[in-house]
């Protein structure tokens, strides 16, 4: 008999190494407004537990995923715990080493369930 394993659980350990080595930062999000609406877009910033790693170039390459990584790009893992948007490449990450541009997410989400969004980051 197969046992069904719980990703619930592997959601929240994620979230408890997160805030144990990382920091709180936060998605920042720009209200979407059409090209006549003359005043400026409001940015929301969503609360969120993050790490910020550097990336290693030299053992990863220059391409990870598709995603063209240039020298300064950083890894974000960020915890989908209590998390009330999800990120895109619209948007950008606010950590204590400055404002991160979203270059390319990624989702840990097994059998659907997501557990972390691995983003790239790029100032």
């Amino acid at each position: 008999m197969s046992q069904i394993f719980d990703y619930s659980q592997s959601q929240q350990d994620a979230d408890e190494l997160i805030r144990e080595f990382g920091q709180v930062g936060a998605i920042r999000v720009l209200e979407e407004r059409s090209d006549w609406d003359d005043f400026p877009a409001s940015v929301t910033d969503h609360a969120c537990s993050l790490v910020v790693l550097p990336i290693d170039l030299q053992s990863t390459g220059y391409d990870v995923a598709g995603t063209l990584i240039k020298s300064g790009d950083v890894q974000i893992l960020v915890s989908v715990v209590g998390l009330t948007v999800t990120p895109s490449t619209v948007n950008s990450v606010v950590t204590a080493n400055g404002v991160f541009n979203i270059v390319r997410v990624n989702t840990l989400s097994p059998s659907g369930m997501p557990v972390l969004h691995d983003i790239v980051g790029r100032r």
